[in-house]
């Protein structure tokens, strides 16, 4: 197996390593990571199979490489370069929806990578677990963040029901803004709006999580 090169030209302008993963990302996201080859993205960027092996090993690592690079550009987006505390997280969520709204090949690729991920031996599979299980974390810190903060104005305690509800919440965020980004990509021509409804979305989980409304869905069934 190659080495993995670093190949940085260090005047500013994309090193060939960087080229390659553009280059995968395209194809992957085009493609899927089964039916992309290596020699497809060799064709992008004027190299053969093999010399697209020798900067990355195998594809397998290649996809890893790919992935983080992704959420490398991600995290560059993020004023700080990393997830802000309380409510600066939700700002953050909607900053993101924003710059999605204008970059659907990433937003494509994303989609195609964590649904090929499902599968226990797609290489993508550790990444995309880890990623679903921090994301979570850090929304469901940063919605108890707001709600103490909101009960410590009212001169109240956090209560057990507020950290359960926070959980809850933080899942049904990720779970909305990655489901209208599907919806947003599936139809092009017709595509609904992808701003509007995650907005309306985590504005009206916010506002359940500081009054919850009681079992509404519940009172509903009874």
């Amino acid at each position: 197996m190659s080495k993995v090169r670093k190949d940085d030209p260090g005047d500013g302008t994309p090193s060939q390593r960087d080229r390659i993963l553009q280059a995968a990302l395209e194809v992957f996201a085009e493609k899927g990571f089964t039916n992309g080859t290596l020699q497809n993205i060799g064709d992008i960027v004027g190299m053969t199979r093999a010399g697209v092996l020798h900067y990355f090993g195998s594809k397998d690592n290649l996809l890893i490489q790919v992935l983080k690079y992704r959420d490398s550009q991600e995290v560059e987006s993020r004023p700080g370069k990393t997830m802000p505390k309380g409510m600066g997280c939700l700002h953050q969520l909607m900053y993101t929806t924003h710059l999605n709204a204008h970059r659907r090949g990433l937003v494509r690729a994303f989609t195609m990578f964590s649904s090929e991920s499902i599968a226990e031996d797609n290489p993508g599979n550790a990444f995309f677990r880890e990623r679903y299980h921090n994301l979570r974390i850090e929304v469901a810190d940063a919605l108890r963040q707001i709600v103490a903060e909101r009960r410590q104005m009212q001169g109240e305690q956090m209560t057990l029901e507020d950290e359960r509800r926070a959980k809850f919440a933080a899942e049904s965020m990720l779970a909305v803004m990655d489901g209208v980004q599907l919806q947003w990509l599936m139809d092009e021509e017709d595509a609904p709006e992808l701003v509007e409804p995650i907005e309306f979305a985590l504005t009206a989980m916010l506002a359940a999580m500081l009054n919850p409304p009681g079992d509404l869905l519940g009172e509903a069934s009874s």
